[in-house]
């Protein structure tokens, strides 16, 4: 199998559940020497935040997982965007108030 080919199987194994994600994505991390901890400070976020990204939306955090894979964003979170690469618009209850 060519590199090419062993990385779009790569690519395409990104599980949808998203609790198998965040294992998968963990373990690929760790194949590259780094953590989402690292990613975490080098985006001076908590290590935490870098966490719930793999649960809850976050544009600059997803990006930011996705360029440590390398792998497209769109691919990694695929209920996030469309395929073109474009954010699905998130919905909010209309009237959130702060408590």
């Amino acid at each position: 199998m060519s590199i090419e080919a062993n990385v779009m199987t790569r690519q395409n194994d990104v599980p949808s559940d998203p609790l198998a994600r965040r294992e998968w994505v963990l373990a690929r991390l760790k194949r590259r020497g780094t953590s989402l901890r690292k990613i975490a400070l080098e985006l001076g976020v908590s290590p935490q935040a870098a966490a719930q990204a793999l649960m809850l939306p976050s544009v600059r955090l997803e990006e930011a997982l996705a360029g440590a894979l390398e792998i497209e964003v769109h691919r990694l979170f695929p209920e996030r965007y469309r395929a073109d690469g474009t954010r699905i618009a998130r919905t909010r209850p209309p009237d959130r108030r702060v408590a």
